[in-house]
């Protein structure tokens, strides 16, 4: 999706795309950060909401024979990541 950054109104569509640029940058500028030759056998995620779901598609996308827990209190958010994500492990 291309946006046009002059306009002046935005759908509510456009809102929700938008509103997680930030902490997605933030979240790949922390991979980034990380060593190219770094192995991961298990990884654990505090909060399945929309930032910790942004690290564990970075995470699963990065190191995808790693074990992925998710620890959050909403088991409305670990029944969503386990739909999403149906090899992690929530606690």
């Amino acid at each position: 999706m291309n946006f046009d950054f002059g306009k002046q109104t935005w759908s509510p569509e456009e809102l929700d795309l938008l509103a997680l640029i930030e902490p997605l940058a933030c979240v790949q500028h922390a991979y980034q950060k990380l060593p190219e030759t770094l192995q991961v056998k298990s990884a654990c995620v505090l909060g399945g909401g929309p930032i910790g779901s942004l690290h564990l598609i970075e995470l699963a996308k990065r190191f995808p024979h790693a074990g992925l827990q998710l620890v959050d209190p909403s088991p409305e958010r670990s029944s969503l990541a386990r739909q999403i994500f149906p090899a992690i492990r929530s606690a």
